[in-house]
């Protein structure tokens, strides 16, 4: 389980179990429903995918590079990203 003192190793590890995850549930799913677009405006499954997809290899790549020590505490800002993100 992933923590606050949660290390970039336990991260990255966690990191390519869930899309290891969710490669397995989107190889499950019918090809053509992968592509059906659910409502007006909306993504289809397999855009949705791909942006997650995206999104979680940036974040991988960006804690691979060298960088100084943060200045702050691990969970400092995590009250305000819930706020942000889990509406």
């Amino acid at each position: 389980m992933i923590t606050e003192s949660s290390d970039k190793k336990e991260l990255l590890t966690a990191t390519e179990g869930v899309i290891s995850q969710l490669q397995n549930l989107m190889s499950s799913i019918n090809a053509h429903k992968i592509n059906i677009i659910p409502y007006e405006d909306s993504w289809t499954a397999g855009q949705l995918f791909r942006r997650v997809i995206k999104s979680i290899n940036g974040m991988s790549e960006a804690m691979k590079t060298k960088s100084k020590p943060a200045d702050r505490g691990a969970g400092e800002k995590i009250a305000d990203q819930k706020k942000h993100f889990l509406i």
